[in-house]
């Protein structure tokens, strides 16, 4: 009677197991498939960031510019004789300005400052 007995829980072992299997492999392939759909956003989110990046790149040199204007003006005004009423180096652009760091080239800075 031992013998029946313990010759019918193998069976549930063996059931037991291959559920556990099953399981774990389908969430395996859940999990890939999650980090495969994540991989393809993340390439799409980089390439938009790298468009828009190279779009307002210009945007970097309105200062240099504005300073180059006021040069301009206050040579031909001092090559006229009249007062200067600009600074040769203007203050900036607006509220919070600050004097731009030198352009070392696309960059890439996510979550902070890396040198």
């Amino acid at each position: 009677m031992v013998v029946v007995a313990l010759s019918g829980w193998w069976t549930v072992g063996w059931i037991t197991g291959v559920a556990v299997v099953l399981v774990a492999a389908v969430l395996i392939l859940l999990i890939t498939s999650i980090a495969r759909k994540i991989t393809a956003e993340a390439r799409d989110i980089t390439a938009g960031l790298d468009g828009v990046s190279g779009k307002t790149r210009a945007l970097r040199d309105v200062t240099r510019t504005q300073r180059a204007v006021a040069q301009i003006t206050n040579g031909l005004r001092r090559a006229r004789g009249e007062p200067t009423p600009y600074p040769s180096r203007p203050g900036g652009v607006g509220p919070g300005y600050r004097t731009p760091e030198p352009s070392r080239g696309p960059t890439r800075r996510w979550g902070g400052r890396q040198g």
